[in-house]
């Protein structure tokens, strides 16, 4: 379950996986950038911000945490990464209105990927309890509900793993979620088997690419931090969206290069923007922000904080300030009634870029 993984500060694991090799540009298909703040100077940065709902429950506490963030911030889109396991629950009803009422125009939707218990059965192939994020296997009381979110994917053959991803798309897409473009693997675990088991699927997103330094401090006495040093060696904080030739030439991968705001603190991610406005490239630059459903309550407001200093520096001409914005992804709700709060997001234009991955 992803809430130990931020409690105790344990996430990812994998068996050894492949290292990346040489980074290579690509070009998305038209971007749209929904602009909230403008300047003059000719840099631009696109905020993006990321929330993994990893399963199988949703906290109250962490709900309405979130829920008053959008009431304040009603114009800025999120990408939402959702867990089939919410729907593999007794609870699989209330779980989505739930999950549907987080949604405000302009939101992305895609999918988070990990082996759940309830999916690895109803994808018919044998669940296992370990190896696990850091280190012990899940014992017999931890699967009362729903269990192995901590477990890494990648312990599973390509063929059980292909299995799991048609399950969770069938599951999602029965509850009218359907098309998911992008994914997010628990753990940041997207092996180049769990890429190619996501293409089979159909998508063409992923988010799980991390700066292994900025985990150091939490994760290095665990298994994980092993596992995505090696998984991702090249990755930096300036890395940006692009293709990995050591993984997928058909995916764009869209990092996590300033980790989760579990990990870093609000000082650390504004020396982060210092070195995105200080950097010389002419294309635009995505600044991820992610955080966890599961801990919102203890990010939000280091999010705000953050926001407030991109906001800052944006309106003092220092870069033009725009949302990172994927069509492919765009999540709508079908015959839905807006709620009170929600705002009309401002006129987008198309923008053509080329992005690379920077070492």
């Amino acid at each position: 379950m992803r809430w130990i993984f931020f409690l105790i500060f344990v996430c990812i694991g994998a068996m050894t996986p492949h290292p990346l090799e040489s980074f290579m540009a690509t070009r998305f298909s038209p971007i749209r950038a929904e602009a909230t703040e403008s300047a003059s100077s000719g840099k631009e940065i696109r905020l993006l911000i990321s929330l993994a709902w990893d399963g199988p429950n949703v906290n109250e506490f962490n709900l309405n945490s979130f829920k008053n963030f959008r009431s304040k911030y009603a114009t800025i889109p999120v990408s939402h990464f959702v867990s089939p396991s919410y729907f593999t629950s007794p609870k699989a009803a209330y779980n989505k209105s739930i999950i549907q009422s987080i949604h405000r125009p302009g939101d992305h939707i895609g999918l988070s990927v990990a082996p759940w218990k309830s999916v690895v059965t109803e994808a018919g192939v044998l669940f296992r309890s370990s190896p696990t994020f850091w280190g012990e296997s899940i014992g017999q009381k931890s699967c009362g509900n729903d269990c192995g979110g901590e477990v890494p994917l990648s312990i599973y053959t390509p063929k059980e793993v292909q299995s799991i991803f048609n399950t969770s798309v069938k599951v999602m897409d029965q509850q009218g979620f359907k098309n998911l473009k992008g994914m997010q693997v628990t753990g940041w675990l997207a092996t180049p088997e769990i890429m190619t088991a996501a293409e089979d699927v159909g998508i063409k997103y992923d988010f799980s690419m991390v700066t292994p330094s900025l985990l150091s401090e939490h994760l290095r006495e665990f298994p994980i931090f092993g596992w995505v040093n090696k998984l991702w060696p090249n990755a930096d904080i300036l890395s940006q969206p692009g293709t990995l030739p050591s993984h997928s030439s058909v995916l764009t991968e869209i990092p996590q290069s300033l980790a989760s705001l579990d990990y870093v603190t609000v000082e650390q991610m504004a020396k982060f923007l210092d070195r995105f406005v200080a950097n010389g490239s002419k294309t635009p630059l995505t600044y991820h922000i992610a955080l966890n459903a599961d801990s919102v309550h203890m990010t939000v407001p280091k999010l705000e904080l953050v926001l407030q200093n991109v906001f800052k520096q944006a309106s003092e001409g220092k870069f033009q300030l725009s949302m990172h914005h994927i069509p492919e992804m765009a999540w709508s709700l079908d015959n839905s009634i807006p709620l009170a709060s929600d705002q009309i997001l401002e006129k987008s234009e198309e923008l053509g870029t080329r992005k690379e991955l920077s070492h």
